[in-house]
C-alpha cells in the first residue's frame, strides 16, 4: 500500500473532537491576549485610567513617561525613559518588557495553530459548518465564564499570584512612595482587569450570537 493510499484511509473524523476542544480553549486565550495587547499600547486608555485613579495629581508628567515606557516596550527606545526610576524599578520594567515579548510570541503561535487546525477541519470534515458552530459557541461560553469565575476571587490575591508566577523573587514589590506605584496604583490594574473582563464578555456574546445565527440559517435549509 502506497503512502497516498494510507493517507486516504485514515479516519480523520477521529481527530475532529479533540481539535474542536483545543480550538474552544485557545480561541478565548488568543482573544484575551489580543485585548491585553491592545490596552497595553492604547495611550488614550492610559489617559482615561490615570484621570480615574488620580495619577495626574501625583505625577503631572505621567503621559510623557508612559509614552517613553511604551516606546521602550516596543523596542524603539533602549531604556524606560525616566531618570527618576530606581534601579529596582528599572529592572522590573526590563522584566516586564521580556514578559510582553514572551506573551506576544505565545499569541503568534496560538494564531498559527488556530489557522492550521481550522484548515484541517475545513478540508477533512464533512460537517465543517456544524464544527464551526460548536467551536464558536464553546469559545463564547468560556469567554463569558472566566470573568464571572475570577470575579469571585479577591483581586489582590490574583494580582499577587500573577506577579509571583511571572516575576519570581519579589522584584515587583515597591513602596507606596515609589514612582511606579504613583503611576500605576492597584486601582489602575483593577480598572484594566475590569476592562478586559467586560471586553471578553462582549466578544463572548458576539461569538455565541454568531453561532446561533449560523445554526438558524443552516437549519432553515
Amino acid at each position: 500500500m502506497t503512502i497516498k493510499e494510507r493517507f486516504r484511509k485514515i479516519k480523520w473524523n477521529h481527530f475532529h473532537t479533540p481539535i474542536k476542544a483545543i480550538l474552544m480553549v485557545i480561541i478565548p486565550i488568543s482573544i484575551v491576549l489580543g485585548i491585553g495587547h491592545y490596552l497595553l499600547y492604547d495611550e488614550a486608555y492610559y489617559h482615561k485610567a490615570f484621570t480615574k485613579v488620580g495619577t495626574y495629581e501625583r505625577v503631572p508628567d505621567a503621559d510623557n513617561m508612559v509614552e517613553s515606557m511604551l516606546l521602550f516596550f516596543k523596542g524603539e527606545e533602549d531604556d524606560p525613559g525616566s531618570a527618576n526610576f530606581t534601579s529596582d524599578e528599572t529592572m522590573h520594567l526590563y522584566d516586564t518588557k521580556n514578559l510582553i515579548g514572551s506573551m506576544t510570541m505565545v499569541w503568534y503561535i496560538i494564531v498559527f495553530v488556530k489557522i492550521v487546525l481550522f484548515g484541517f477541519l475545513i478540508f477533512t470534515s464533512k460537517k465543517a459548518i456544524e464544527d464551526v458552530i460548536h467551536i464558536a459557541f464553546g469559545s463564547g461560553t468560556l469567554m463569558l465564564t472566566w470573568p464571572l469565575l475570577l470575579s469571585e476571587i479577591d483581586f489582590n490575591y490574583l494580582f499577587t499570584a500573577f506577579h509571583n508566577l511571572f516575576f519570581p523573587g519579589g522584584g515587583w514589590m515597591f513602596s507606596e512612595s515609589s514612582l511606579l506605584i504613583q503611576l500605576f496604583p492597584m486601582e489602575f490594574f483593577l480598572d484594566s482587569a475590569a476592562k478586559m473582563a467586560f471586553s471578553s464578555i462582549v466578544l463572548g456574546c458576539a461569538l455565541i450570537t454568531f453561532a446561533l445565527i449560523i445554526w438558524g440559517v443552516t437549519n432553515k435549509k
